[in-house]
């Protein structure tokens, strides 16, 4: 829904290449979330990041000392499966038809 909604249709296309994120983005984003400006959800949604894990992992990097550098890397799911464009667009339209709930939407797809 976050892609749908930043970018429309064509947030749910697959994407070809890697997400890259300058190192300036990932101190912004971890500085914002760990100053109380925002959660995770809100954090990802505010600096473009494509999931939570992403910046989970950023927070738990910056707090352990270690320094940023710019890296793309495109994030895995342990579970699922693939869908078509198509497919994308019927479950954003199914969930937003369903009041956001996920879960129904999850259930039926």
């Amino acid at each position: 829904m976050r892609k749908y909604q930043l970018h429309g249709v064509e947030g749910l296309k697959e994407s070809t290449s890697p997400k890259t994120y300058p190192k300036e983005l990932k101190m912004q984003a971890v500085e914002f979330y760990l100053n109380h400006e925002g959660n995770l959800e809100e954090t990802c949604k505010k600096f473009d990041i494509s999931s939570r894990s992403v910046l989970s992992r950023w927070v738990k990097h910056y707090t352990s000392g270690k320094e940023f550098k710019s890296t793309g890397g495109r994030e895995e799911m342990n579970k699922g499966r693939k869908t078509t464009f198509q497919e994308r667009i019927e479950i954003t339209q199914y969930t937003i038809a369903n009041n956001l709930n996920y879960q129904k939407a999850t259930e039926k797809y």
